[in-house]
């Protein structure tokens, strides 16, 4: 058998990784017996409207941002250089 070189899908250009997925979908979609379903927009708003409100919180806290600063991580340095640590001061 041939050496097959395995490439990532994230490694395929978007128009041959689109392809495949397209293709993927279609294998696995007969193999599964999925149908696919499409609804209208308004069958949505129907079920959405019959959602249960979401309540108020009963409490609400502000936090002011009096000491707040912000600085550009042009080089991904923050996690490593603590940025969001209030012990850090430019």
């Amino acid at each position: 058998m041939k050496d097959k070189k395995i490439v990532e899908l994230i490694e395929l250009e978007q128009s041959k990784r689109w392809e495949y997925l397209k293709r993927y979908y279609e294998v696995t979609s007969k193999f599964y017996d999925i149908k696919d379903e499409v609804v209208s927009d308004e069958e949505i708003d129907e079920c959405i409207k019959n959602f249960k409100k979401k309540p108020s919180p009963k409490i609400r806290k502000e936090i002011k941002l009096n000491e707040w600063n912000f600085i550009l991580d042009e080089k991904n340095e923050g996690m490593r250089d603590e940025y969001y640590s209030p012990l850090v001061f430019f």
